[in-house]
């Protein structure tokens, strides 16, 4: 009699670095259909560093032994919409919707701080840019009033009637 074979489930669509994790918790190469099973037994992704930029809905989902989740130094502005409503761990499912909930408040304020960030790098660069045009008019002025000058100069020159140089020499000896 032929074994049953474990169900599976697809983990292709996941977003590819929580993919990777599954994976190499796993110890599976390439995108598989994971055994329904061993998902259960994942207890910790460290997704961090990863540069995530988003989450997809269905990236946890069946990863019910998840007890750690490290999403660190990522570019996460936000979690999904309904993903703090969604039971990661079975076992504590009131504490990860907490958990998550935290999470994204903690990314909505690192988002209003990086668009904080942003605004005063805009307004810096603009400061830069009004300061660079201010210094390039100056130096035109500057560039301006040294020929005005460098003309008048030149005028009062033409005005100077020139001198008469008497030189007085000494007799030479033979004189």
């Amino acid at each position: 009699m032929a074994k049953p074979t474990p169900a599976t489930i697809d983990i292709c669509d996941r977003t590819r670095q929580v993919q990777d994790g599954i994976l190499s918790a796993l110890s599976l190469m390439g995108c598989a259909a994971a055994p329904a099973d061993r998902l259960t037994d994942i207890e910790t992704l460290l997704p961090d560093g990863k540069s995530i930029a988003a989450l997809k809905l269905g990236d946890f989902d069946n990863l019910t032994g998840l007890e750690e989740l490290h999403l660190y130094d990522n570019q996460l502005r936000a979690l999904p919409a309904g993903i703090a409503g969604r039971a990661i761990v079975a076992r504590q499912p009131a504490g990860n919707a907490a958990c998550l909930a935290a999470a994204e408040t903690r990314i909505a304020a690192q988002a209003t701080r990086l668009d904080a960030h942003q605004a005063t790098i805009k307004a810096l660069r603009a400061a830069i840019e009004g300061a660079t045009v201010e210094r390039q008019r100056m130096d035109a002025k500057r560039r301006d009033a040294d020929a005005a000058h460098d003309e008048h100069l030149d005028a009062i020159e033409e005005n100077i009637p020139p001198r008469r140089l008497r030189l007085w020499l000494p007799p030479s000896a033979d004189e």
